[in-house]
């Protein structure tokens, strides 16, 4: 697992391809490749300040954070729980 600074009250998980955004410490985004690229977002309202981070975060790797086709929104508890999701390719 890699843990990095992404920004201001902001960072980035990766483990066997998935990648996860964090603000402040809650997790609200992911991006899972094994072979096509696939976008998640937490189905809840944090704050504005974490919006601005998740729809930014989304928008650089080319997702269209408001469009359900590109982005799919899943519980916050799944986020929460991801490392040990279904996500997670064990390669």
């Amino acid at each position: 697992m890699k843990v990095k600074s992404y920004g201001s009250n902001q960072s980035l998980v990766e483990k066997n391809g998935c990648e996860v955004l964090y603000s402040y410490e809650t997790p609200v985004a992911m991006i899972v490749r094994d072979g096509k690229a696939r976008a998640y977002k937490t189905d809840e309202f944090h704050s504005v300040t974490t919006s601005k981070h998740l729809n930014q975060w989304l928008r650089k790797y080319g997702f269209d954070p408001k469009c359900e086709s590109e982005v799919t929104p899943i519980p916050q508890e799944v986020l929460t729980t991801w490392y040990d999701s279904e996500f997670v390719t064990t390669s």
